[in-house]
């Protein structure tokens, strides 16, 4: 999914409008929030950049021909800048050189991280519900409060999560409206909206 597709006004406009249509049929407060990226990125790009200048320096060694020390320098000088280059261009390289265990542990600091810091935790009944969307990592994450978390959601919400996160591999956008549309009905019967419900976190995207 192109970070435009997220960052575009009327995107994000539709999303907005989720988040109301959510929350007109229940108790709960969702927040969508969503970040270009989660993991320390700059510790891929010097990461690609060792291995560029790795790799240069031993393809010069390599070579018949003698080089002389300032070549040697430059050459691989100039192998780091292109692999540091190539990662900060390709977030498939990011997310190789990151690694799976490290962008896990990534996301799910910074979805705890976020639900602190826009209030998620702040309502009056403890009925936050936060989705994080990290776009580099291509994941989606669901963080419910005290309240919606006693509601044993805990299954229905991972498999949410998982589609929205599929639906961000694949760039469809709908598809991702749509995995949170199913948000709509087991918030509903998990907690209806009451009669003198308050709105009591912003409904548009942070």
């Amino acid at each position: 999914m192109a970070l435009s597709d997220f960052f575009d006004p009327a995107a994000r406009a539709r999303a907005t409008q989720l988040v109301r249509d959510l929350e007109a049929s229940s108790a709960a407060e969702v927040v969508i929030t969503v970040r270009k990226s989660t993991a320390d990125v700059w510790l891929a790009v010097w990461r690609a950049g060792g291995l560029g200048a790795a790799l240069t320096g031993a393809t010069v060694l390599l070579l018949p021909r003698l080089f002389t020390w300032q070549e040697i320098a430059l050459d691989t000088s100039l192998g780091f800048f292109l692999g540091a280059l190539l990662a900060s261009l390709c977030p498939a390289t990011v997310r190789w050189l990151s690694g799976e265990a490290r962008l896990r542990a990534a996301l799910e600091r910074g979805a705890r991280a976020a639900f602190y810091e826009l209030g998620v935790s702040r309502t009056t009944g403890r009925t936050g519900l936060l989705v994080y969307v990290s776009v580099l990592e291509r994941s989606v994450q669901l963080v419910p409060d005290l309240a919606l978390g006693a509601c044993a959601l805990d299954e229905a919400l991972a498999e949410i999560a998982r589609a929205a996160s599929q639906a961000l591999r694949r760039g469809d956008f709908e598809a991702f409206l749509d995995a949170l549309r199913a948000l709509g009905p087991l918030l509903g019967a998990a907690m209806p909206r009451a009669e003198d419900d308050v709105n009591e976190l912003s409904d548009e995207v942070q």
